[in-house]
């Protein structure tokens, strides 16, 4: 009995392991990263265009110009939480739609799987 238990826990384990990877928890992840403008962590969950994009942004935000306003927008989106709304995968894509960005209403955001890992399609996106 024992290891049918611990065979169990294991396999339980490993499903909500890979459902944080999935479509919807890399657009959760990709969204919170945005909002707290944490621009290089956004990055590794994009597409490579999408990252080159994000590390253009965080370039510009380090400009001394953009810092002020980067501020006021931070506490601005303080206590903005995205909510995941839905989720629909067709083979190697997926449309995420959302709730609580900096606008109101739904949104959707396109991903698609590399190399078996969920991306951010964020050039689609912008």
């Amino acid at each position: 009995m024992k290891y049918s238990v611990l065979t169990v826990a294991v396999l339980v384990l490993a499903l909500a392991a890979c459902s944080a990877a999935g479509p919807e928890g890399v657009a959760l992840d990709f969204l919170n990263r945005l909002v707290a403008y944490d621009f290089d962590g956004a990055a590794k969950l994009a597409t490579d265009e999408g990252a080159a994009a994000l590390k253009m942004m965080a370039g510009f935000m380090e400009l001394d110009a953009a810092k002020e306003s980067m501020e006021e927008q931070k506490a601005e989106l303080a206590g903005v939480k995205p909510r995941i709304v839905s989720s629909r995968v067709d083979g190697d894509t997926a449309v995420v739609t959302y709730t609580g960005g900096d606008s109101d209403g739904e949104q959707t955001l396109d991903l698609v799987r590399i190399n078996s890992a969920w991306k951010v399609d964020f050039k689609k996106t912008m």
